[in-house]
């Protein structure tokens, strides 16, 4: 799995947001290459320190909840809305993070899922049966 990124700024007390959480287009074309759409894992937010270097203050990161705060549209799976006003002065990024397969390919091989435990078993019971015999004959 592979997570990417989309972000909207220019958020303030003046300036609230209040509308669809940003798509990664990066996430939808990977997913796409394998037959999927990607999943919303997580929305974000912090207060830019420094915007031209894109520095963020740690202690006003903080998370929306999914389903209670970010809400889903239905009808479409890439289709989230959130409403927020910051509390405090400065400007905010919303993060949204979008995970997927992540459909890149090392010799014409989609790469493995090295994550998840079916995976990790697979990727295992192949070196055991193909990879390790025959470096211990070639080692012998």
């Amino acid at each position: 799995m592979e997570t990417d990124c989309a972000w909207i700024d220019g958020i303030t007390k003046a300036a609230p947001f209040s509308g669809s959480v940003p798509v990664s287009e990066q996430a939808v074309a990977d997913a796409a290459s394998v037959g999927c759409i990607p999943r919303l894992a997580a929305v974000t937010c912090a207060k830019y320190a420094d915007k031209p270097s894109h520095t963020l203050v740690h202690s006003s990161a903080r998370a929306f909840l999914l389903n209670r705060e970010v809400l889903a549209d239905k009808s479409d799976p890439l289709s989230w809305s959130l409403s927020f006003t910051p509390e405090e002065d400065g400007e905010y990024v919303i993060f949204a993070w979008w995970e997927h397969p992540s459909g890149n390919k090392t010799c014409q091989n989609l790469q493995l899922d090295h994550y998840s435990r079916k995976a990790t078993k697979l990727l295992t019971d192949y070196w055991e049966k193909e990879l390790i015999p025959c470096f211990e004959r070639v080692f012998q």
